[in-house]
């Protein structure tokens, strides 16, 4: 599995980049994730969007410092999507290879979802509500992304 990660990611997780510059190459292959770390106020998240098909993940990351307890939550949650899907995923025989960011459009979509994803948390914290990440992350995953026909 390709890991494309971004700078704050690969700060926050300690990544070894398999391939160092920002020029490496990022198609949408259906084995590569983009990760983001990011924090709304001062709740820690991580974005992980397929390449492919823009399907966004969203983990809360409170306490979550190290690559081998985040994984496995996020190979659960693909194995979930791919079983939503109809499809078999294996998340017990994964290796990762950490790649950094390169597709412009591919980020340009991660930073909408990351606007979408604060702007509903910061409208649940205005009206006293709890924030619910698992329904903004089924809000942002029916948004429709696409690199050129947004």
């Amino acid at each position: 599995m390709i890991i494309h990660a971004s700078r704050d990611f690969a700060a926050r997780y300690k990544c070894r980049m398999s391939q160092v510059g920002d020029d490496a190459a990022q198609t949408g292959r259906i084995d590569a994730w983009s990760a983001h770390f990011f924090k709304f106020r001062s709740q820690p998240l991580v974005l992980l969007m397929h390449d492919a098909s823009l399907s966004p993940i969203l983990i809360e990351a409170k306490g979550i410092t190290k690559l081998d307890v985040l994984f496995p939550l996020f190979l659960a949650r693909v194995q979930d999507l791919w079983r939503a899907h109809g499809r078999v995923f294996d998340c017990q025989n994964q290796s990762m290879v950490f790649l950094p960011r390169s597709n412009r459009s591919l980020i340009g979509s991660m930073n909408d979802a990351i606007y979408h994803i604060k702007f509903h948390a910061e409208e649940a914290r205005i009206q006293g509500m709890a924030t619910d990440w698992g329904e903004i992350e089924h809000f942002v995953h029916v948004l429709p992304f696409g690199c050129l026909n947004y």
